[in-house]
């Protein structure tokens, strides 16, 4: 088993392939670099403002393609 401690201010993004592996109108997908340049970007959200950047950010890029795979983001913040 391996530990670890987020410093406070630090955060744990977790997400399933139905993220990254979302495909937009013309079948490219979200991918890892879009995803970890949101997240960097975004750093110094909250939690649930980190999710909701990622999902409105997701929304956007699919443009209203259908969703091909299940879909689970959790974030977690220390804040102390």
């Amino acid at each position: 088993m391996k530990r670890m401690e987020l410093a406070p201010g630090e955060s744990l993004f977790l997400y399933t392939d139905g993220l990254s592996e979302a495909q937009n109108g013309a079948n490219a997908e979200y991918g890892l670099d879009k995803l970890s340049k949101l997240v960097a970007d975004r750093h110094s959200l909250s939690a649930q403002a980190l999710k909701s950047a990622c999902l409105e950010d997701l929304k956007i890029f699919r443009s209203g393609a259908p969703k091909t795979d299940d879909l689970t983001i959790m974030v977690m913040r220390r804040v102390e």
